[in-house]
């Protein structure tokens, strides 16, 4: 998988690593859904999909399942597809955030995230229909941060499940610390259908489509973690070209600032307020095609990066 690469500075963090708290998992128990195949907060090829404009219900690697539920009125169901359209089987896979569900977000996976994982828990229910029983699902529960260009993982709290079960099975997975330091990203990523003794194709044109339900999903973390100060070396624009949204990513130092776009003559088109260091938006769809140059300043006025972006329609 992708990620946004962005290129992370200092974190400052306090650590006190005694008590534990909840966090809300957005959408933790599968009941928001926009359709059978669009789950609010989560995302799998499905999303990616309709950006080519092909229906999500042709193309899905999860759905919503009314029948098979924890509690509440839905989970979520995750398998194989072996699609004869494309000619071609997809994985069975979902994932915490909305990377795909637009060209803004087409390559940012997880959610920012600023504390240390002390469990991962929830409900599955894992039906294997492979030969043998020999079937796996993956749900993977990490924390990571950037670091440059790559990431370091911080916290693990994935599981892996290998047996059929009758109902749904509760589990608390406790997070192991691989590094010190404090996060800046969630991933919740699950995978479902995978037969090791035959290539996906094979497995799921036999019907061997294994299906691995989730639901109500919690987490706690350690408390008393300073949510981290992120200084990113400089800011980042994506996509780049674009064409419509775009998004940013900049220093913390630089929120209640602006970010300021010129064309080739010098003339400022847009002011955009920075809001986050994580998540600015504008888009670029009145503006003609070209190349502009771009200017991000702090509140006091200060320039403190400056880069291009090409505008394509």
């Amino acid at each position: 998988m992708r990620k946004l690469l962005l290129s992370v500075g200092a974190v400052v963090a306090a650590m006190s690593i005694n008590a534990q708290a909840p966090y809300a998992i957005p959408n933790a128990g599968f009941e928001t859904w926009t359709d059978n195949y669009t789950a609010a907060s989560w995302a799998g090829y499905n999303n990616v999909a309709a950006l080519y404009g092909i229906p999500s219900g042709m193309l899905y690697t999860f759905q919503k399942d009314m029948t098979n539920k924890n509690s509440g009125t839905a989970s979520i169901k995750i398998q194989n597809v072996n699609n004869t359209t494309f000619g071609a089987d997809f994985e069975g896979i979902a994932w915490l955030g909305t990377a795909g569900t637009s060209t803004a977000n087409a390559g940012i996976y997880g959610i920012p995230f600023s504390q240390n994982l002390n469990a991962f828990g929830g409900y599955f229910r894992y039906a294997i229909t492979a030969p043998g029983g020999k079937d796996t699902a993956i749900i993977i529960c990490q924390t990571t941060k950037w670091n440059g260009s790559s990431t370091d993982l911080i916290d693990d709290a994935s599981i892996i499940v290998s047996n059929n079960t009758s109902g749904f099975q509760n589990f608390t997975q406790p997070a192991m610390n691989v590094t010190p330091g404090v996060p800046d990203t969630l991933w919740i990523v699950a995978f479902s259908s995978f037969w090791p003794t035959a290539d996906s194709i094979t497995a799921a044109s036999s019907g061997y489509t294994s299906i691995l339900n989730m639901d109500d999903l919690t987490l706690t973390v350690v408390t008393g973690v300073t949510a981290p100060v992120l200084n990113f070396v400089d800011t980042r624009v994506a996509p780049n070209p674009a064409n419509d949204v775009v998004r940013f990513t900049t220093s913390a130092l630089n929120i209640g600032g602006h970010f300021k776009l010129f064309d080739i003559t010098g003339k400022l088109v847009l002011t955009v307020p920075v809001t986050s260091a994580l998540d600015n938006r504008f888009n670029v769809e009145s503006l003609p095609s070209g190349v502009y140059f771009y200017q991000v300043s702090n509140s006091a006025g200060e320039i403190n990066a400056n880069g291009k972006l090409v505008v394509t329609h």
